[in-house]
């Protein structure tokens, strides 16, 4: 049987080269708890770190990275028994993007799947992945 596809949105921009590398960190680790949990995820942070949808600094860049990373989600949704997870901001704020995304995912849907990392924290789905729970208590707490 073919997983469902997940796509995992959460924020990214900082001027902070250091807060970019640990919202990417958590990206891939809520990533790693969708396939822990039966999903396959689709995470665009790591292109979005490695320059490939443009230079996040530049306005320019960043909107068409931004229209893109929104593409990839709608394409991933499009698809039966896909679902959307996000992480918002520690305050519950939601970033730019992940705004964006979430309104994408939820278009016509029910159900919240958005939730700050300590939600998430006890979420069913990390008590099922506890071998991940040493890793997201390590990124718990803000870098800087």
């Amino acid at each position: 049987m073919t997983p469902p596809l997940a796509y995992i949105a959460a924020p990214f921009s900082d001027s902070s080269e250091t807060i970019r590398s640990w919202h990417v960190a958590r990206a891939r680790l809520l990533a790693r708890l969708a396939l822990a949990t039966g999903y396959a995820p689709i995470c665009v942070h790591g292109e979005i770190e490695a320059g490939t949808y443009g230079d996040d600094s530049d306005p320019e860049q960043r909107a068409r990275g931004m229209a893109a990373s929104a593409a990839i989600c709608r394409g991933v949704l499009a698809t039966p028994g896909a679902v959307l997870w996000a992480l918002t901001n520690d305050d519950g704020t939601m970033s730019a993007g992940v705004k964006a995304e979430v309104a994408i995912g939820h278009s016509g849907r029910r159900g919240r799947s958005w939730y700050t990392w300590a939600e998430w924290r006890e979420s069913d789905e990390l008590k099922r992945a506890a071998d991940l729970l040493p890793e997201w208590d390590r990124l718990a707490v803000r870098p800087d």
